[in-house]
């Protein structure tokens, strides 16, 4: 967990924030095609449940607003980070 937290570079209350609400998102009882792309290790599936889950999160951060609010033009260290949002969204 603390690589992601180095990778991203974001603050610190920030990504507890962000870690919740995906936690959130992907467990939610109502879509169940969420859940099912966590937690899939030993899956005969494995890549198209790879795929799956970069959908999810694909759609978790731009519907939930949450690629702008992290990784946006006006998030905290925007000028000094090397993956911004939207052009890097795929990285």
């Amino acid at each position: 967990m603390s690589r992601l937290f180095t990778t991203l570079a974001i603050p610190p209350d920030l990504f507890i924030e962000l870690q919740n609400a995906a936690k959130i998102y992907m467990l939610d009882d109502n879509f169940p095609s969420r859940r099912d792309c966590v937690g899939s290790k030993g899956n005969a599936e494995t890549d198209l449940v790879k795929l799956k889950l970069f959908a999810e999160v694909e759609s978790f951060l731009i519907n939930g607003d949450w690629g702008e609010r992290c990784f946006g033009v006006n998030s905290e260290g925007y000028t000094t980070r090397k993956y911004k949002w939207p052009q890097d969204r795929s990285k």
